[in-house]
């Protein structure tokens, strides 16, 4: 919350190909780990802040998907908005302990 109003998350497509399983903060060295998993397979993404980028994003989904589920003017407004959804939907599944694949 910022100012008293809450913030709202864009919202991950339901048809996302992969699912968020959730984060992971660790308190040693205070750094927020992200997980992912693409849909159909055991290979589990872990991702810090700084990772969530293009770069690394192609690797859970096509760009075209990407593109046609982000409102943006170009590829950086798209992955922003697609960036701010992920964190929510990690968020939104809870702490990940490592267990628990589709």
């Amino acid at each position: 919350m910022e100012n008293g109003s809450e913030y709202n998350r864009i919202a991950l497509p339901e048809d996302a190909p992969f699912s968020c399983l959730g984060y992971k903060h660790h308190i040693n060295d205070g750094i927020a780990m992200y997980h992912y998993q693409v849909k159909g397979s055991d290979r589990v993404f872990s991702f810090c802040g700084e990772e969530h980028c293009i770069r690394y994003l192609l690797q859970l989904a096509p760009l075209a998907w990407f593109e046609g589920n982000f409102q943006g003017g170009n590829l950086t407004e798209t992955f922003t908005a697609a960036i701010d959804a992920l964190y929510g939907a990690c968020e939104a599944a809870g702490p990940y302990n490592g267990v628990g694949s589709l």
